[in-house]
């Protein structure tokens, strides 16, 4: 799982896209000890990362299962609309992180 995550064509182009630079020793199993690069808040990174695994898992279904082949700024643009959602998610006081992330997936598309 973590070579479809991290390692696959379409999972380096998300992460070169929003400029996280992933290493050999990323794993699923370790997401939580990933730090976080510079243009990305530290505090709920681990949210931001699970999100964007989500849509590089839900690009590479589509792919797999509907033979639909997702362009990346569709799986960008859909990542931002959930991160967009998380907005009201998070507490009040971190509302601007998710606009944060929000900025980080629009700047990649």
């Amino acid at each position: 799982m973590s070579k479809m995550i991290f390692g696959c064509i379409a999972a380096r182009q998300f992460w070169d896209a929003v400029h996280i630079q992933t290493g050999v020793e990323w794993t699923v199993q370790k997401l939580q000890e990933i730090a976080p690069p510079n243009h990305v808040p530290g505090k709920h990174f681990g949210t931001f990362l699970l999100l964007c695994c989500w849509h590089i898992w839900k690009r590479r279904n589509n792919t797999v299962f509907r033979n639909y082949r997702t362009a990346i700024n569709g799986a960008l643009a859909a990542c931002r609309s959930e991160a967009c959602l998380w907005r009201a998610r998070l507490p009040k006081k971190d509302t601007e992180i998710a606009d944060d992330w929000c900025s980080i997936l629009v700047n990649a598309m």
